[in-house]
């Protein structure tokens, strides 16, 4: 993974809310660099145990590639 080609800006047209229950959030990553991207998001707050161990209660979406202009996908 080019590390160097991947950008997210948490603002602008980079990250908003379309509406009350939808939030839109765009990554850019090097073209032809990443075969797929999956969101890990949740409240940061939110524990629980498993297998005793305390774990971050997350989830996974994966991400829709929405385009690419040659240098850099964007999802």
């Amino acid at each position: 993974m080019n590390k160097a080609g991947l950008y997210h800006h948490c603002g602008d047209q980079w990250c908003y809310a379309l509406d009350n229950d939808t939030l839109h959030i765009r990554l850019k990553t090097a073209a032809d660099d990443i075969d797929s991207v999956d969101l890990v998001h949740g409240d940061p707050f939110e524990w629980g145990k498993i297998d005793g161990k305390q774990v971050w209660r997350s989830n996974i979406q994966p991400m829709t590639k929405a385009g690419t202009n040659g240098v850099h996908d964007f999802w």
